[in-house]
């Protein structure tokens, strides 16, 4: 390094040394859930840290890795507790996630072998009439249609 700075060509400021109490921290605040970004904020480094971290020291990586999965594990847990307990916001929700088959809310879309379209706004006549035509039906039903 020159009286004025780094070398050229060298760029850029010094990377942050992997600090064994930094990494801690980092792997703390994701077994509470924190997101990666939260976690370099809250710590005072960059996310793309981090990342380094987690690709040139692979205990680090499964530590923080593993960290994330506690903290679902402990909401997953929770969720059950309220669902066992009676909760109903918590009963819908874990029957609609894990029972999808059963409980989710589902349009069966291929009715008759016709396209089903979902629209923000009601058709007007005219969307009808596209609709039945292109079906290879007469415009029908919508010729009632004011």
């Amino acid at each position: 390094m020159g009286k004025r700075g780094p070398k050229p060509g060298t760029g850029g400021r010094p990377r942050k040394d992997a600090d064994p109490q930094v990494k801690k921290q980092l792997v703390n605040y994701r077994m509470l859930g924190a997101p990666v970004e939260q976690c370099a904020t809250l710590t005072g480094i960059d996310t793309a840290t981090i990342y380094r971290w987690m690709e040139q020291d692979e205990n680090f990586c499964e530590t923080f890795k593993n960290a994330r999965e506690n903290a679902l594990y402990g909401l997953e847990n929770t969720l059950f507790k309220k669902a066992m307990a009676g909760d109903t916001t918590s009963l819908i929700f874990a029957l609609k996630t894990q029972r999808r088959e059963k409980y989710a809310e589902r349009l069966d879309i291929n009715q008759m072998n016709r396209h089903v379209w979902m629209r923000d706004e009601p058709m007007t006549k005219d969307d009808w009439k596209r609709e039945f035509t292109s079906m290879g039906t007469p415009a029908g039903p919508t010729d009632s249609i004011n």
